[in-house]
């Protein structure tokens, strides 16, 4: 039972500011959103959106920072506090009402029911969009995730926005550092109705569709992430992004021209570390499409 997840749609990303984010992210070669208020909530995000490999889904990295501190819910407060870092996978439904309702008959702990929103998505020259979405929020679990439901799916899919110049094709994986990963990897396992596997690299995997969640310990991590600085006294947290690319050489003299620093990794990869991606390393793998 997958409780109506079809994909890891996104990963929101806790920033200090959404706007200097978006910049830094723009520096490696990503096309980004400008500033979007989501005013109810007191929220603010730049996006990096790329094509999507699951009908359904959409697929981005979501640059989220606190506009307004006296509109922010608890839950969200929580979610966002503790420095820099990947903060939750958002999963996505078809009916965020149902997979509400299938989340407690399975004994997961959403906070509250879903959330309905609609806002303005202003876009330079001009323009307007309204996406419309319903969320549920961020719940208990070894690592922190929550479910969202597009309703203008559209919207997170134009090839204005898909298409960057670092080439990148989409998300790979959200990576994790664990104390148990047997235990992290069980509870999304039974989360997703999927089996975890072992990747090329070594690292554990379990995924609803294409976006997977790699896990493994702080020894495993190291041995494929060398020079990776990892979180200290934790169960678990998210250390890193793999982004699928269509080639390493183009990425390689784009960071160069930007001054962006990165190692070149043994198989066929490279990484940014974590200082200059606020929060988590990103790894670059080429793909063939």
């Amino acid at each position: 039972m997958n409780h109506g997840i079809v994909e890891i749609d996104h990963l929101m990303c806790g920033v200090d500011d959404a706007e200097r984010a978006g910049t830094s992210f723009e520096r490696m070669g990503f096309r980004v959103t400008p500033l979007s208020a989501i005013e109810p909530m007191g929220l603010g995000n730049r996006c990096v959106l790329f094509a999507s490999r699951t009908p359904g889904a959409a697929c981005y990295l979501e640059l989220m920072s606190i506009l307004d501190a006296a509109k922010v819910s608890t839950t969200m407060t929580r979610t966002l506090g503790g420095g820099e870092r990947v903060k939750s996978m958002v999963m996505v439904t078809p009916d965020c009402d149902a997979c509400y309702q299938s989340l407690l008959a399975g004994g997961f702990a959403p906070p509250s029911p879903p959330i309905h929103l609609q806002r303005d998505w202003h876009f330079p020259g001009g323009g307007t969009v309204r996406p419309a979405f319903a969320v549920i929020l961020p719940m208990p679990a070894p690592l922190t995730f929550n479910v969202c439901q597009h309703k203008s799916l559209d919207l997170y899919l134009r090839l204005e926005w898909t298409s960057h110049p670092n080439g990148a094709l989409g998300l790979d994986s959200v990576i994790a550092v664990a104390r148990e990963p047997q235990a992290v990897l069980g509870f999304y396992e039974r989360l997703f109705g999927a089996r975890a596997a072992t990747d090329a690299a070594g690292l554990a995997r379990v995924s609803p569709a294409n976006v997977g969640l790699r896990v493994g310990t702080a020894a495993q991590i190291a041995a494929v992430f060398p020079d990776v600085e990892l979180p200290d006294a934790q169960t678990a947290a998210y250390v890193g992004i793999g982004i699928r690319v269509v080639s390493l050489a183009s990425v390689r003299r784009l960071l160069d021209r930007s001054g962006v620093p990165y190692e070149v990794l043994a198989r066929n990869a490279l990484l940014v570390p974590a200082s200059h991606a606020h929060g988590n390393f990103i790894e670059f793998t080429e793909v063939s499409q």
